[in-house]
């Protein structure tokens, strides 16, 4: 692919014509967004990345490098919203929060930012096993199959002495989905186990 072989000129060209000629073709525009980031033209970026992002197409990390795009031109609130929805697609990656925690010091919610920056550091020592369960509820869910994904998450849930991290970030996939009473059983069971784990109630409140 030429987009992965750096040959920025010619993908740029094609995806284009695909744009063009079969619209919205939201994946191309995906990448025409991540190539005006290479080239260092945000605001170009900008334009190709709204429009994926507000379909709802599911186009990769498409919130997340539209987040880049907004910080790079100066909107960090712009920036925070789109990491936000960023995070409910993959909550168990603790570098969305690492980038969210700058953001909030940029614009100056301190406290918001040092829970964020404390979220990433907790999510970089989530087992191995729990980001898998947590990747294969969300997978689940997209394709809706929702008992399963409900089977999927147990393991987590069902644990006496679960990390609160990991249920936190089900209970953004769960709400992201729409299952709020198996949410708030994830949300309760995180307060209970660390009572001032302040995220569980910033997390929650993040999504709905």
């Amino acid at each position: 692919m030429q987009y992965r072989r750096r040959k920025l000129t010619q993908a740029r060209t094609n995806f284009a014509a695909v744009v063009k000629l079969a619209p919205p073709a939201y994946s191309s525009r995906y990448f025409l967004g991540r190539i005006s980031l290479l080239e260092n033209k945000p605001k170009e970026a900008i334009q190709w990345l709204e429009a994926v992002v507000e379909s709802g197409h599911a186009s990769f990390d498409a919130p997340s490098q539209l987040a880049k795009a907004y910080a790079a031109v100066g909107e960090p609130r712009k920036a925070v919203g789109s990491l936000k929805a960023a995070i409910g697609q993959a909550p168990w990656e603790g570098a969305l929060y690492y980038r969210l925690g700058r953001l909030y010091r940029q614009i100056g919610e301190s406290e918001l930012a040092r829970d964020a920056l404390e979220t990433s550091t907790r999510l970089k020592s989530a087992t191995a096993k729990d980001v898998e369960i947590l990747m294969r509820t969300s997978e689940l869910f997209a394709a809706g199959k929702a008992t399963e994904a409900l089977e999927a998450s147990a393991p987590i849930l069902e644990r006496t002495n679960a990390d609160p991290n990991s249920l936190v970030a089900l209970v953004v996939v769960l709400v992201n989905y729409q299952r709020q009473a198996e949410a708030l059983k994830a949300f309760e069971q995180a307060s209970a186990l660390d009572a001032t784990f302040f995220q569980a109630h910033f997390n929650y409140g993040l999504r709905c």
